[in-house]
C-alpha cells in the first residue's frame, strides 16, 4: 500500500471476487464468516499467481515449505523411513502452483513417499488411506 514492497495482483483478485473496495471491506468479509472465507483467500492468490503474479507465486511456494515443515514433524515423529502414503486434501491442494512445489518438496525430501490427492474432507482421506492400504496387502 505505501510502494514499499513489489507489486501485485492480490488485491486486486480479492477486490473483484469479493466486490469490496479496500482493506475495510476485506475485515469485514473475512471477519462474516472467517472459516469459509480464509481459505478461499488461497484460492485467489493462486489466481494471480495463475496470471503470473510473483508475491503470489512467493507465497505459494512459502505456503509448500510449510506444510512439508508440518509433514517433517509427523513423519520423524511416528518413525517413518520407507516408502508410505501421504493423502492430501483441502482446497489449497487444487492450486497447480501450490501442488507442484509441494510434490517437489515431498519428492526431495522423502522420495518415497506415494501421494494420494483426495478431493474429500479429511475422514474421507483416511478412508481413502485405509483402502489403499487394503489393496496393497
Amino acid at each position: 500500500f505505501d510502494g514499499r514492497a513489489e507489486e501485485t495482483k492480490i488485491m486486486d483478485v480479492i477486490y473483484k471476487n469479493w466486490k469490496v473496495r479496500d482493506g475495510n471491506g476485506i475485515n469485514k468479509k473475512v471477519y462474516s464468516d472467517f472459516f469459509k472465507n480464509i481459505p478461499l483467500i488461497s484460492i485467489m492468490v493462486s489466481e494471480a499467481a495463475d496470471s503470473g503474479d510473483k508475491v503470489a507465486k512467493k507465497i505459494l511456494q512459502e505456503a509448500a515449505e510449510e506444510v512439508l515443515s508440518s509433514l517433517k514433524v509427523v513423519v520423524e515423529g511416528l518413525g517413518i523411513k520407507d516408502n508410505f502414503p501421504l493423502v492430501l486434501t483441502g482446497g489449497v491442494f487444487q492450486s497447480s502452483i501450490f501442488f507442484s512445489f509441494l510434490k517437489e518438496k515431498i519428492s526431495e525430501t522423502y522420495p518415497g513417499a506415494r501421494i494420494i490427492f483426495s478431493d474429500n474432507n479429511t475422514a474421507k482421506g483416511a478412508v481413502d488411506l485405509a483402502v489403499e492400504h487394503y489393496k496393497n496387502r
